[in-house]
């Protein structure tokens, strides 16, 4: 059985304008993994987060 893959590694493994969908439960630790521990791990790459609290979901996008 295969492990599944940590948030923190999908978003490293994210190529530009690729988007990925979350439960709107991981909003925080998103939004903490994308301005401090991914700026300082991969300082070229940068991601956008939009929260769609009627869906229950968060959207991450890569940009750069």
């Amino acid at each position: 059985m295969e492990k599944e893959k940590s948030i923190m590694c999908i978003l490293r493994e994210m190529e530009i304008d690729d988007k990925k969908d979350f439960p709107i439960s991981k909003r925080a630790y998103l939004l903490n993994l994308t301005s401090y521990r991914l700026k300082e791990k991969e300082p070229d790459k940068k991601w956008g987060i939009k929260s769609d609290r009627n869906s229950g979901i968060v959207t991450v996008t890569r940009v750069e």
